[in-house]
């Protein structure tokens, strides 16, 4: 009889709890690639090649230096070491979410002396109690599954955003390492150009005792002369500067003795024709972008739940004895079986509220990824096409440093011969100045441009073979 009583109970339960829930309609899911711009085949801008591709984008700078750098920084960041220790935190979150589905036992152990007095005397009593009591939410609607898929799911955005952290870094030291070459030799070139023009204004001097130089003419490189010395030290103080700041993202102390080598890499390797646009697959910011579209989905949809009635079964057990080796009797044993289910009626409007909340970071996951994702299409069309460009623009700037060398000779020898003035002297030294620093500065920037390409990518322009896929 009170077993039928029993099953009555439960049913009675089960269904109060599905009427209920027929009250809570269940949003449908959001797709997000409705919200993307359409991805296409392949990239707009590209180049016709026939060279192999790379495997990995350091190998495209052909610098053992740089590439021992890149490791050095990878071990001992401090930046890319805080984002690992997000990874750990995201793990025990995730761990959290799913103990909440697992039962909860819990074991409790006392034991106590009382004295009483009375009319015959002083009685002296011992108590020993052993007492467990197990609690678990039945996960009827899978509430607390989907918030186990929901910090699952984070958990693979904080994994993406360290490999994310990594390839930023590496290509961060790559590009400090180019401004510290260039620094180099912008310095070197600024030490020729004072050296030129001290010999220019010798000969000025020796011109002008003889009578056959105005004093303008002396003014006027004297002048060259104390700019060339302050584009000397000001190629001094950024080169110093490059150092420091390569030197802290090494993670070492900024004393300014890392030295570098004075040459910037050739781009020897041209980007591939037809590369297709499921490269951006693997890039890990977008990669994160689209798990933690997935974890404000299951956020949301354990918000819809958590309004839906609770089920719980509880069960307790104990043992109380006045000796302690009659604890164990089970002839003293006391249990207890329940099961609940609670429906929320009444909570101020926190649960509604609870529910909009994570409606409202769904609807913002979905346009961050959107964003994301053209950010993304945009940053790889824009270095393609960058690509040619820079690649003209360093032609073009060979050809105007050689012709403006060979102009500078011949009007060094024309003003010797007093065949021009000294106005067109110090225009051919300083057009020869101009077109060799501006060289320099756009074949660290291609170099840029194709660190920029990579990031844009996600890693090299060759998809990874499967024994290096994680």
């Amino acid at each position: 009889m009170i077993r039928n009583i029993s099953r009555y109970f439960f049913l009675q339960l089960l269904c109060a709890g599905f009427l209920l829930s027929a009250c809570q309609p269940f949003a449908p899911p959001i797709d997000p690639q409705a919200q993307l711009p359409r991805q296409p085949d392949s990239w707009a801008q590209g180049q016709q090649t026939t060279q192999h591709t790379p495997t990995a984008w350091l190998e495209d700078f052909a610098d053992p230096q740089l590439t021992n750098l890149v490791q050095e920084a990878l071990q001992r960041n401090f930046a890319l070491q805080a984002v690992a220790e997000r990874i750990r935190s995201a793990q025990a979150r995730a761990e959290l979410a799913g103990a909440q589905r697992q039962p909860e036992l819990d074991l409790d152990f006392s034991a106590s002396r009382r004295q009483t007095l009375s009319a015959n005397g002083q009685t002296t009593s011992n108590s020993f109690n052993l007492a467990g009591a197990l609690s678990w939410e039945v996960d009827l609607w899978r509430r607390l599954a989907h918030s186990e898929r929901a910090a699952i799911a984070e958990l693979a955005a904080s994994k993406n955003d360290y490999q994310a952290a990594r390839l930023s870094l590496a290509a961060g030291i790559a590009q400090q390492w180019f401004l510290l070459n260039e620094a180099a030799l912008q310095q070197q070139l600024a030490q020729r150009t004072e050296d030129s023009y001290l010999q220019s204004l010798q000969v000025i001097e020796q011109q002008y005792r003889s009578g056959l130089s105005s004093a303008l003419d002396l003014r006027l490189a004297r002048s060259n002369l104390a700019t060339a010395q302050s584009n000397r030290n000001l190629r001094l103080r950024q080169y110093s500067e490059r150092q420091k700041e390569l030197e802290t993202l090494l993670g070492r102390y900024p004393t300014g003795r890392l030295q570098g080598t004075a040459r910037l890499p050739e781009l020897s390797r041209q980007v591939p024709a037809g590369l297709p646009s499921q490269l951006l697959e693997r890039r890990p910011d977008l990669l994160a972008a689209a798990q933690r579209l997935t974890a404000a989905q299951e956020n949301f949809y354990a918000a819809q739940r958590n309004r839906l009635p609770i089920f719980r079964l509880t069960a307790s057990g104990g043992t109380a004895s006045e000796k302690l080796h009659q604890l164990l009797d089970w002839d003293n044993l006391v249990w207890s079986l329940a099961g609940s289910l609670v429906q929320p009626l009444l909570d101020g409007g926190r649960r509604a509220a609870e529910q909009d909340l994570s409606e409202a970071q769904l609807d913002e996951q979905v346009v961050s990824y959107a964003e994301t994702a053209l950010t993304a299409f945009r940053e790889v069309e824009t270095s393609l096409a960058s690509e040619i460009y820079f690649k003209q623009q360093q032609a073009a700037l060979s050809w105007a440093t050689e012709e403006s060398a060979a102009a500078l000779l011949l009007a060094e020898d024309r003003y010797r011969q007093g065949l021009d003035d000294i106005i067109t002297l110090l225009e051919a030294q300083r057009r020869a100045f101009v077109a060799e620093s501006s060289l320099l500065i756009t074949r660290r920037q291609r170099l840029e441009n194709r660190l920029n390409l990579y990031l844009a990518l996600g890693g090299p322009f060759a998809p990874p073979l499967p024994e290096e896929q994680p």
